[in-house]
């Protein structure tokens, strides 16, 4: 019976140059695949924004004199903020802001940015609508809302759980600098569900920007 052949003993050093290409171009391919899964897996792996509350079914009218609401927004994530249009304080800072936070979400009409006034009696449709032409808002995409005074404050107070208040009752010193109602600068992200997913500083530019990837992550999430 004759023997196997021994088995030939390949030397490192012998290895052709195309061979090691060959070796070096896999590696690569694995690494560039580890990376990706790694991306991926970290996206997919973002911890869900908390759910704070549930904003309640309202019907407001806009600076169109139009009845707007919860049945319009219903379907989409929006931001919720609140403001007066003779605020001589945060408001004006705060409407820039939010005009900067429109254009970083790429103008998307699929999100809707609603301020709703803290001073429904001073603030009438009239009044909105003058206030949006000054500070170029657009209606399709940026609602100014007002409506009854005690259905307003109790939806602040109750449905975005913010303070609202006459700035005389809190400190009558406040008047002169922040106006005739002491209020909440905080923005609201709200999801299509009705949802309030988070709270975010107005004049914090960190928040801004997280307030915008959080609002195009609950719009991926709700999209078809």
């Amino acid at each position: 019976m004759t023997p196997p052949e021994p088995t030939e003993t390949i030397d490192p050093a012998r290895r052709t140059p195309a061979r090691t290409a060959v070796w070096i171009v896999l590696g690569a391919m694995a690494l560039v695949i580890v990376l990706l899964r790694m991306v991926v897996g970290g996206a997919r792996g973002l911890a869900p924004l908390p759910v704070m509350g549930a904003v309640p079914e309202f019907t407001l009218v806009d600076q169109t004199a139009s009845a707007f609401g919860t049945a319009d927004l219903r379907g989409r994530p929006w931001i919720a903020s609140f403001v007066y249009s003779t605020c001589p304080g945060p408001c004006p800072l705060t409407v820039k802001r939010l005009g900067e936070l429109k254009r970083r979400l790429s103008d998307d009409p699929r999100i809707m940015i609603v301020s709703i006034t803290v001073d429904p009696q001073g603030d009438t449709p009239d009044v909105l609508s003058v206030y949006g032409r000054t500070h170029a808002i657009d209606p399709q995409r940026w609602r100014l809302l007002t409506g009854e005074y005690e259905q307003v404050v109790a939806l602040i107070r109750n449905g975005f759980f913010l303070p609202i208040a006459p700035s005389d009752e809190v400190d009558p010193e406040l008047v002169a600098t922040q106006g005739r109602v002491t209020h909440s600068t905080k923005l609201v992200l709200v999801d299509a569900d009705l949802r309030i997913r988070g709270y975010y500083d107005s004049d914090d530019a960190d928040d801004l920007k997280l307030l915008a990837a959080h609002a195009l992550r609950l719009l991926e999430q709700s999209s078809p």
